[in-house]
This record gives structure tokens, C-alpha cells and sequence, in this order.
């Protein structure tokens, strides 16, 4: 054992009426005794080498009086050996434990084989595993089937959100096929997905013609979500600050890049004619 457990009331108890050499010599039995997890040698004075007390063999007998008893193997203490005796079957039952639970580790291992035939599945996201450099620190290696799951259930996740935004719910199962191939293209999903809810419920409360009967492949493939808002003046009215203000800031800024575009065209007007008059000036010269 490297330690065990030292109660010192109980120690000082029963150790008042030992001597200084005496208290250390019994110090260095129990030492000896639990490092060793034997008992004590019969000779006293190969007790007394081992605990570097050689001339001291008397003070050894008075303590091997008081609290040990001789039996065949040596000298016991009862306290001792049921200490000794607990922590042997305390490592007993952790050994058992950590070899079941590496047994059932090797099992898994066993079982679970390596995802070739889905490494090309959900190719942006699976490929990378599918090419990954082998591990050398003798770790499990990555297994691209579960990414591939784990990838799988999000966009699930993600497509119900969607199908209950508002939209016309029809053909779900052809829906979702869409929905995956769009999803998988881009590279923050639930920001996208949460593009298109925000799309779908702004359109509704617009009374978009036709909008409401709209079904979800046809708002898909054809890319509805980039069409431009129709003008509704009272929808504007009921909506919040926040709204509204979103709205004003989308406006400004298409209002802006309008202004810009027209006055880099102005320019390159002004440019031109200034290399027509230019030439016109260089003739006559």
C-alpha cells in the first residue's frame, strides 16, 4: 500500500505510555507492515534492520508486546490486516470493473465498422472525415456514419421548423428531398432555415396573391425567397418598431446602391466625354 489511513486520537490514545524510542519504533513497524502488506518478521532483529532501529531491539519487543500477536508467518495486528484486507478487495473489484468495461469497449469496436459505402454521402460535410489522416495515438478513429447521422437528424430538425412556418403544407416528402439539397449547400444551416421561416410568415402576413396556396416545391426550386416584397401600406402600418425599422433600413440601403450605380454611370459619362473633347481639341491643334 502507498498510504493508509492514520487516526490520530485513537493513535495518541493508546500510545501515552511509550517512550520517545519506543513511539517512533512503533511508527516504523506499522510502516513497514502496511508498505509490505505482510506482517512483521518474527526476528527482532530483522525488525530492527528494516526500520533502522538495530540497537534499539528492546524498545521493538515492547511495542511487539503491547500491539502485535506472533502467530506462524510473523507478527499480526488485527486492525492492520482488515485494512489491508479492504484494500485488497476494493482493488479487486475496480480491476474486475475496468476489465469488463474494456472487454465491452473492444466489443463495440468489433461491431462498429468503418462508413465506406456512405463516405460520399453529404459530401461537404462527410468528406472531410471520409479523407481524414489515420490516427496514431491509438485512438478509436472517427466514424464518418455517425457524423453522417448526426448531420442527417439537424437538417431533419430543420425542415420541420420550416414546414411549420406557415407554408402550405403538401407533398412533405418531395418537400424535404428539396429542402436537403438546398440545405446542404450552405454554410450556416439554422441561419438560413431561420431566413426562410422569417421569408414564408413576412410573405403571409403581406398577402402575398397566391402566396398562401403556394406549395412548398414550387416556393423551393424556384428560389421564391429571393423575390422582391410586394408594397402593402396597411401591413406596414401593423408592423412592430423593430419591423419597421428593418424594412426602412432594407429600403435605404437598395435606395443607396441605386444612387451609387446611377452616379458611377454619371461619371463614366462625363469621362468619356471629356476623351471625346479631348481628341476633338487635339485635331484642331
Amino acid at each position: 500500500m502507498y498510504y493508509y489511513s492514520f487516526n490520530i486520537g485513537d493513535y495518541t490514545k493508546d500510545t501515552t505510555h511509550l517512550s520517545e524510542l519506543e513511539d517512533l519504533a512503533y511508527r516504523r513497524m506499522m510502516d513497514l507492515y502496511y508498505s509490505r502488506e505482510l506482517p512483521l518478521p518474527k526476528e527482532q532483529n530483522e525488525i530492527g534492520r528494516l526500520i533502522r532501529m538495530r540497537t534499539h531491539c528492546e524498545c521493538i519487543a515492547i511495542v511487539l508486546q503491547d500491539f502485535f500477536t506472533l502467530e506462524d508467518d510473523g507478527y499480526h495486528q488485527l486492525r492492520i490486516d482488515s485494512e489491508i484486507n479492504a484494500y485488497h478487495e476494493k482493488s479487486d473489484k475496480a480491476r474486475k470493473s475496468a476489465k469488463a468495461r474494456w472487454k465491452k469497449v473492444k466489443q463495440d469496436q468489433k461491431v462498429k465498422q468503418p462508413c465506406e459505402r456512405n463516405a460520399n454521402a453529404y459530401q461537404t460535410q462527410c468528406e472531410g472525415n471520409a479523407k481524414q489522416e489515420p490516427i496514431t495515438n491509438k485512438q478509436e478513429p472517427l466514424n464518418s456514419k455517425d457524423m453522417c447521422a448526426s448531420i442527417d437528424a439537424e437538417i431533419s430538425d430543420l425542415f420541420e421548423a420550416f414546414w411549420l412556418s406557415g407554408i402550405k403544407k403538401v407533398n412533405k416528402k418531395k418537400a424535404k428531398v428539396i429542402f436537403t439539397k438546398i440545405i446542404k449547400s450552405e454554410t450556416n444551416m439554422p441561419a438560413f432555415n431561420s431566413c426562410l421561416i422569417f421569408d414564408v410568415k413576412n410573405r403571409l402576413k403581406l398577402n402575398q396573391m397566391g402566396f398562401a396556396e403556394m406549395h412548398p416545391t414550387t416556393y423551393l426550386n424556384g428560389e421564391r425567397w429571393k423575390d422582391d416584397y410586394p408594397e402593402n401600406k396597411q401591413h406596414y402600418q401593423q408592423l412592430s418598431t423593430t419591423e419597421r425599422t428593418t424594412q426602412a433600413n432594407r429600403e435605404s440601403y437598395e435606395r443607396t446602391q441605386r444612387e451609387i450605380a446611377e452616379l458611377e454611370a454619371q461619371i463614366n459619362d462625363e469621362k468619356t466625354m471629356g476623351s471625346i473633347q479631348q481628341g476633338t481639341w487635339d485635331e484642331l491643334q
